[in-house]
């Protein structure tokens, strides 16, 4: 092929959906062409999306694009934390890369994990997270960074990529679902004269949404003929499979308020507003979701500690949570009006791995305690009504025991929290402070809905943090050792 042949291919290919059509086999939809047509003629561009909206996928093209058509292309990726970089963009990149090999278009190397070398002085590479100071030391070649899940990085990495960008062809894409008010992610969107190119993509404006109308017609009435559309309708109606579905919607619709901040961030792409004083905020809950197969099995090593919130005949759920080094391995949901059969029979899958069993003993679980003492198991009964251990710090114990799991949230230190109707409730509660400045948790009377999800949630992860042991002494009611009393779960 003559040099001018090349170049007016090499032209041809940098409309984006052109190459991801002919070289990868794929097509984009129209607000994914837009973004990727704002990347040309600007060099920040930042998107903020509802869930599945198909932003990591137009990144993974993005980037096989970049690194393809651009002399010394140099792609670098990150995000929030290391495995939505090697889990999420690289594993779709991964795939368009076996999707063109396949299709004999597009016959690039096989890359690593998170490194793709196309030629010398040409490759796209993931970054993790933590290490900002790298970011900033790519000074040569053309340069794209996106930072998938941007919403959670880091102001020195955002300062990283900031001095990149203030030399030579650099240019930065970010995506994210808006899950926190504050940070530079925010700021972005949010400030005038931010300098970047925004776009936001809410789930009424992707393909599968398009019978609900256009732009000019309100959500609120989108969400009412959605809610009155039988599901088989609405099913003929989906033409991308792999992009927000309207029949969970639909449900969401069902559960959520549209002023929920999950429903602000998942679903209309909106920065929630009530996230100042939410107890665990939806970004914390967002990456605590991922946990690998790997993770999700106990180790020989260790023990699982059970948190139970125990609800009244008629009302609410009785909910058991089993944790194991900060991974939330399990959960039973039972509504029975006498549940002590069924988690008994949940709990003899956890055996002599048992650490302690802590049971909510305020109102109608002490009872339930007192039946699983009777059984001889490591019972660790919390009084959430009661004093805290730290009285000039926390109002009640029920504060020190949830605001230690939001530090554990703060911290990183939790994988697998993922059923939504336990972060809606994580989500929707609130802190505060007393005339002392103690720190105290909204009234369960407060609420729409009781949080049992969370308060089990809580007390599991409580009795991880304590080893079953409270600072007042209280320790396992049923014995001194992790086996006291488990023979009798088989009896």
């Amino acid at each position: 092929m003559s040099e001018s042949r090349r170049a007016r291919a090499r032209a041809a290919l940098s409309n984006a959906r052109r190459f991801a059509w002919s070289m990868l086999g794929v097509d984009l939809w129209g607000e994914q062409v837009a973004i990727a047509d704002s990347l040309r003629t600007h060099d920040r561009v930042s998107v903020r999306a509802c869930t599945a909206s198909g932003k990591t996928f137009l990144a993974a093209v993005l980037t096989l694009q970049w690194a393809v058509l651009n002399k010394n292309g140099i792609v670098i990726t990150t995000a929030t934390t290391w495995p939505q970089v090697e889990r999420q963009l690289w594993s779709e990149i991964r795939k368009l890369i076996a999707r063109a090999r396949m299709m004999k278009r597009l016959l690039l190397p096989e890359p690593s994990r998170t490194m793709l070398e196309v030629a010398p002085g040409r490759y796209a590479i993931g970054l993790s997270p933590k290490a900002e100071e790298s970011i900033g030391g790519f000074h040569e070649g053309n340069v794209l960074v996106i930072v998938d899940e941007a919403s959670g990085v880091r102001g020195a990495v955002h300062a990283g990529i900031e001095g990149l960008l203030s030399g030579g062809n650099a240019r930065l894409l970010e995506l994210g679902n808006p899950l926190w008010s504050g940070g530079d992610f925010a700021k972005h969107h949010n400030e005038v004269n931010s300098g970047y190119r925004c776009h936001r993509i809410s789930a009424f404006d992707t393909p599968n949404f398009a019978w609900l109308g256009g732009r000019d017609v309100p959500i609120a009435d989108k969400i009412e003929r959605l809610l009155l559309t039988p599901d088989d309708e609405i099913a003929r109606h989906i033409t991308h499979p792999a992009l927000i579905n309207p029949r969970w919607v639909k449900g969401r619709a069902r559960v959520w308020r549209r002023d929920h901040p999950s429903w602000q961030a998942r679903i209309e792409a909106e920065f929630p507003t009530l996230s100042d004083r939410a107890l665990v905020p939806l970004l914390w809950a967002h990456d605590a979701a991922d946990i690998s197969d790997e993770d999700r099995v106990r180790r020989p090593d260790e023990h699982v500690y059970i948190g139970i919130d125990v609800a009244g005949p008629g009302k609410n759920e009785t909910v058991c949570t089993a944790w194991c080094g900060g991974r939330l391995l399990d959960m039973f949901v039972t509504e029975e009006p006498d549940p002590r059969g069924s988690v008994v029979a949940w709990l003899r899958k956890w055996g002599a791995h048992i650490g302690a069993i802590a049971v909510d003993s305020n109102g109608i679980g002490y009872n339930f305690a007192l039946h699983l003492q009777d059984l001889e198991l490591p019972v660790l009964m919390v009084n959430v009504g009661k004093a805290s251990s730290d009285p000039e710090r926390f109002v009640n114990l029920r504060a020190e025991v949830f605001w230690s799991l939001r530090e554990r949230f703060e911290r990183r230190e939790l994988r697998g929290v993922a059923d939504e109707k336990m972060v809606a409730q994580l989500t929707s509660l609130e802190w505060g402070t007393d005339p002392k400045g103690r720190i105290l948790l909204k009234p369960k009377k407060d609420l729409d809905e009781s949080p049992d999800r969370a308060d089990s949630a809580a007390l599991g992860s409580w009795a991880e943090v304590t080893g079953g042991f409270m600072d007042d002494g209280l320790d396992y009611a049923g014995g001194d050792s992790h086996t006291a009393g488990i023979g009798r779960l088989s009896e």
